[in-house]
C-alpha cells in the first residue's frame, strides 16, 4: 500500500473524488484532526476564542458529506450513528 503526504493527499483528493485513500492514510488524518480539535480545545481554554474557528474546521472534516465529498469518518465506514452519545439520558 503507498502512503501518500499530505499535498498527495490534496490532489488525490481533488483529482479522484470517487477513489479512496487507503485504511493507513485514512487512519493517520483521523488521529491528525483529533490532535487539531485537542490542541485547538486547550488554546480555547487557555483565552484563544479564535480557537473555534479551527475546531469547527477539523470537524466539518470529520463529519460534513455532501454530494461532492465524503467526510472523513464516512470515508473510514463511521457513520455519524456510530459515535452517537446517550450520556443525555
Amino acid at each position: 500500500m503507498v502512503s501518500l503526504d499530505e499535498t498527495q493527499i490534496l490532489f488525490y483528493s481533488f483529482r479522484n473524488p470517487v477513489m479512496q485513500l487507503p485504511t493507513s492514510d485514512l487512519a493517520k488524518q483521523l488521529k491528525r484532526q483529533l490532535t487539531f480539535i485537542r490542541n485547538s480545545a486547550s488554546a480555547y481554554d487557555a483565552g484563544h476564542p479564535e480557537e473555534a474557528l479551527r475546531i469547527g474546521v477539523a470537524i466539518r472534516v470529520l463529519l460534513h458529506d455532501t454530494k461532492f465529498s465524503n467526510s472523513l469518518l464516512n470515508q473510514m465506514g463511521l457513520t455519524c450513528s456510530t459515535f452517537s452519545s446517550h450520556s443525555f439520558l
